[in-house]
């Protein structure tokens, strides 16, 4: 039996930070391995392997961890293997927290999806032949591949969970490309209904204090879109005022309040620029960033009240962010995430060249299996 070492989990077991995801292999050792950083999937969460690069695009989730109340964000990505990746991580200022970098294999060709209740870890990729799959996690199991019945699309996926049902999103595998929403209560999935619209990327989806799921994309005039509801019944697509983007934009709620939503879009200037929308009502218009690129593809996540976090594949390569509210200068210098460049592992990497950072979180003994990221 395939067994899975989720945050909670690995909490109880006595690390600081641990993976979103799940383990490809029956073993359930916690203990860091001494090697030096080996580029490809672990078969147990590992703090010395890399993703192989280039990967993208990332998905962000955030998360409350049960061992310390504070919201922690899941970092998703294919490598250039087409397996999925995934980690948890605590941003900060100067430093990371980075826990152990999992794989759960598969065969993806684009942006995958996770959601991440107390309950279970869900996590869908998209097949080459447009198919949709699923692999769940919970304290005890590890479930096999299933592919969603029904489901075909042209795209990744995105994904909102509550309680014991799941939504997600996606581009319908036909010409008129339109968005289509398929849901699950407990183990089984509904028929496709479609939304209408055009796009060629994943939507990004939130759920906002309204109650209602929010849907953005980039219609294929490059004009930003949003749609808000529930299961046969939404509101329909409104396009807004300012902002252009050649791809899907990224949404997060949470940084200032629930009823606070920050849009990050790739400008076709390739810059990143932000607009916060409240209620889905007053709009900021966008304003820019950083220079990003014109293939930019965004992920975003709050990460509790006043930190943001933005996360992009551009060029090959892999980037964040961060607005952390009171740090001098606002948005950080754009640098290398964990994991996502040939020897990006957390220090101490088992390589002589390794700088040690201690972790931030030092006041219990149990947290021994972390590590730490520098960044500038």
């Amino acid at each position: 039996m395939l067994q899975k070492l989720p945050v909670n989990a690995l909490r109880r077991a006595g690390t600081t930070m641990a993976v979103v995801a799940a383990v490809a292999a029956a073993s359930t050792s916690l203990a860091p391995t001494a090697s030096a950083a080996t580029v490809g999937c672990p078969s147990t969460p590992s703090f010395d392997f890399t993703v192989p690069v280039p990967a993208g695009p990332p998905a962000l989730v955030d998360f409350v961890d049960s061992f310390d109340g504070v919201q922690d964000i899941g970092v998703s990505i294919l490598g250039s293997d087409h397996q999925y990746y995934t980690h948890a991580a605590r941003f900060g200022a100067d430093v990371d927290e980075i826990g152990p970098l999992g794989c759960l294999q598969g065969t993806g060709i684009d942006q995958p999806g996770t959601a991440v209740t107390p309950a279970v870890d869900q996590h869908f990729e998209l097949h080459s032949d447009g198919t949709l799959w699923e692999r769940d996690a919970t304290f005890e199991t590890l479930t096999d591949w299933t592919q969603i019945p029904g489901a075909s699309s042209q795209s990744g996926v995105d994904v909102v969970a509550s309680g014991d049902r799941t939504d997600i999103f996606y581009v319908s595998a036909n010409a008129t490309k339109e968005i289509m929403h398929q849901w699950k209560i407990g183990d089984v999935w509904s028929a496709a209904e479609s939304l209408g619209g055009a796009t060629n990327e994943v939507p990004s989806v939130t759920r906002g204090a309204d109650g209602k799921i929010h849907v953005w994309v980039t219609g294929l005039n490059d004009k930003i879109y949003f749609n808000a509801g529930n299961t046969g019944a939404w509101g329909g697509w409104h396009s807004l005022s300012s902002g252009a983007s050649e791809h899907t934009p990224a949404a997060a709620i949470g940084y200032g309040s629930t009823s606070r939503e920050d849009v990050f879009v790739t400008g076709t200037n390739g810059f990143l620029y932000q607009a916060t929308f409240t209620n889905l009502g007053s709009f900021t218009g966008f304003h820019r960033l950083v220079a990003v690129g014109t293939d930019a593809r965004l992920a975003a996540a709050s990460q509790g009240k006043g930190h943001m976090v933005v996360m992009w594949t551009s060029a090959g390569a892999t980037s964040v962010t961060q607005y952390i509210s009171g740090v001098t200068g606002g948005w950080l210098t754009p640098y290398t995430p964990t994991y996502l460049c040939a020897d990006c592992v957390p220090a101490p990497a088992g390589s002589a060249s390794s700088t040690s950072v201690s972790p931030k979180i030092v006041s219990q003994q149990a947290h021994t299996a972390f590590r730490s990221a520098p960044h500038n």
